[in-house]
């Protein structure tokens, strides 16, 4: 009688609309495989090597062997300001800015499909002990990687759930101002310096994609996330 009733209240909460939270509405497509088979390229400081170990631990926590099939590039850099001065002139307290740019590429046709920055910040007193102030820095850091590295784990997968549902049909691209390109070239979305990419302009391309579907729609916009 106990789980009459139970199964009596399960199927009452599943006709009011309830789901189970981690069911993938777009055709039950699961993106574990593919940000497993990610591969990070970064610079060589400590900094862009703690963020590719906190990013790994995201995009493959259960260590899932896949072939590679995306580039993930990343650009770091770190500015530490001075926002409490002291009756002596020094710095009483210390902010950490780390900002991430990143592109995630097709390694099939190298057509990028997800592309971004984001942006952390977080403070630290400054004292009199030089170690102590050395181990407040290097804490607060490794806190921001690894908010950085979410914040970046969290884009590349909308990004897979927006290409999926347009491709799936779900989204109207026909609704959506853009221009086709025969294929992806960084000169001609850049701004003549070298080809690289204004990260506050809006621009829109068609790039010729074989994971999902013919061909991608691809908004070029900053993503920013600040703490």
């Amino acid at each position: 009688m106990r789980n009459f009733f139970c199964l009596i209240i399960l199927l009452g909460l599943f006709s009011c609309g309830f789901q189970v939270i981690y069911r993938n509405e777009v055709n039950s497509f699961s993106y574990s495989e593919d940000l497993a088979s990610i591969r990070i390229k970064k610079d060589r400081n400590h900094l862009s090597q703690e963020l590719k170990n906190n990013l790994y631990d995201l995009l493959n926590p259960d260590y899932i062997k896949a072939e590679p099939k995306y580039f993930l590039i990343l650009r770091t850099s770190k500015t530490i300001s001075g926002t409490l001065i002291t009756q002596t002139g020094a710095s009483g307290r210390n902010k950490i800015t780390i900002e991430v740019s990143y592109d995630l590429k097709n390694l099939e046709n190298n057509a990028i499909i997800s592309r971004g920055i984001t942006s952390v910040n977080d403070s630290y007193d400054v004292s009199t002990n030089r170690y102590g102030t050395y181990v407040s820095e290097e804490t607060v850091e490794n806190n921001l990687t690894k908010i950085a590295a979410q914040n970046i784990r969290n884009a590349i997968v909308n990004d897979f759930i927006e290409v999926k549902k347009k491709c799936s049909g779900e989204m109207k691209v026909e609704d959506e101002e853009y221009e086709i390109k025969e294929a992806f070239d960084d000169s001609k979305y850049g701004n003549g310096k070298g080809g690289q990419i204004d990260p506050m302009a809006t621009q829109m391309k068609v790039i010729k994609e074989k994971f999902v579907c013919p061909f991608v729609v691809e908004k070029l916009t900053k993503k920013e996330s600040t703490k």
